[in-house]
């Protein structure tokens, strides 16, 4: 996202309005939470856009190894918090997705929570392929898009996924899915849940 938006995104997390930003519901997004609790192989996990680290949270309960990296310095802030009060060992960094550091990685799974969508649409290929950098070969990657069919101008559609995947990515599924929005979730849209192997 352009840099010019790095206060914009550490206002939203700093609740001057009293609210939490809109996709912070309090919990890992379900569709991720369920490939988490399904079973993730590999120790090395990577959070891409952790927000402030519900799932980089889950994951490591479950025994994994997690770095995870926000733009927001605020939401890098509220995720430690939040892991040290759990009990939980996080690594977690204040990150350009565009401009990660040569030392990240590599990950056995990376998982990205609508971070790919809230990026501008010429960014999308510098950051594809910054996840396929950052991945070993034979990585897993799970990524939750906002679907075209949502109200939401950076919406994907299904073949602009498979398009920007189809170079370093193989096996890829793409399934319809639901993004949850608002401070319980109950705010719903049409999403996609991607799943691929490096």
């Amino acid at each position: 996202m352009p840099r010019n938006e790095i206060g914009e995104y550490d206002a939203m997390y700093g609740g001057e309005d009293g609210k939490p930003p809109p996709w912070e519901i309090g919990q890992a997004q379900p569709a991720l939470a369920a490939v988490v609790e399904a079973g993730v192989e590999g120790q090395r996990v990577l959070d891409a856009g952790c927000g402030s680290g519900e799932l980089s949270i889950l994951l490591a309960s479950k025994g994994h190894q997690v770095t995870a990296f926000d733009f927001s310095a605020v939401a890098i802030e509220q995720a430690r918090a939040k892991a040290a009060a759990r009990g939980v060992a996080v690594d977690f960094h204040v990150a350009d997705a565009l401009a990660l550091p040569e030392e990240f990685g590599p990950f056995d799974v990376v998982f990205d929570s609508g971070l790919l969508h809230s990026l501008l649409r010429p960014e999308h290929p510098t950051y594809v392929a910054t996840l396929r950098r950052v991945c070993d070969p034979g990585a897993s990657l799970h990524l939750l898009s906002m679907s075209d069919e949502a109200e939401f101008d950076h919406g994907l559609a299904k073949e602009q996924l498979e398009q920007l995947f189809a170079d370093g990515f193989t096996d890829v599924r793409i399934e319809p899915t639901t993004v949850h929005a608002g401070t319980t979730g109950s705010f719903t849209m049409p999403g996609w849940l991607l799943s691929a192997t490096r």
